[in-house]
């Protein structure tokens, strides 16, 4: 009796220790790209801008006078004229050049916002992929251990069921 208990404490062990679940399928990490930073914009033109024109002060009188308080209007002579042209020109170029940059800027943003979107959604799907790859391969893993636990169940009892039966046909006797 004292080897039947043996025998059967023995069976049990057994059959905890195949029963333990198989470990967790973990997928290795993945690698986090990095990115060359895109060159920053220039300008490539220069504008020159023309000496200050040499202004003309004159009081109310028109007549020409130093103090700046005093003076009400402002006079160029024939030739200062040119450099105020030119001074308004420059502004000019100045403004276009302003408004094209700021629609290059906001491009280049709209650009790079759109790449970080991008590359988010390509981690996230990398991320979901790797996360139903660990959950199929765990369940393969699963299925393929009940599998195991089936087959020596049932080739415990058919064992069992032997061994019984040799028993019986043994005091049969």
């Amino acid at each position: 009796m004292e080897l039947i208990k043996r025998i059967f404490v023995l069976f049990l062990v057994v059959l905890f220790l195949i029963s333990c679940a198989p470990s967790q399928f973990v997928p290795r990490e993945m690698k986090i790209h990095k990115f060359e930073p895109t060159p920053l914009y220039e300008l490539t033109t220069k504008i020159t801008l023309p000496d200050k024109p040499v202004k003309i002060l004159l009081d109310k009188d028109f007549k020409v006078t130093t103090d700046e308080k005093e003076a009400k209007y402002i006079a160029f002579a024939p030739k200062e004229y040119t450099k105020v042209q030119a001074f308004l020109k420059a502004r000019q170029a100045y403004q276009e050049i302003t408004e094209e940059q700021v629609k290059l800027i906001n491009t280049y943003i709209q650009t790079i916002n759109a790449l970080k979107e991008y590359i988010a959604l390509q981690q996230l799907k990398a991320e979901e992929y790797r996360q139903l790859w660990a959950d199929s391969e765990n369940a393969y893993r699963a299925e393929q251990h009940q599998h195991k636990i089936d087959n020596m169940y049932h080739k415990t009892v058919i064992s069992v069921m032997g061994l019984g039966a040799i028993v019986i046909a043994i005091l049969a006797l």
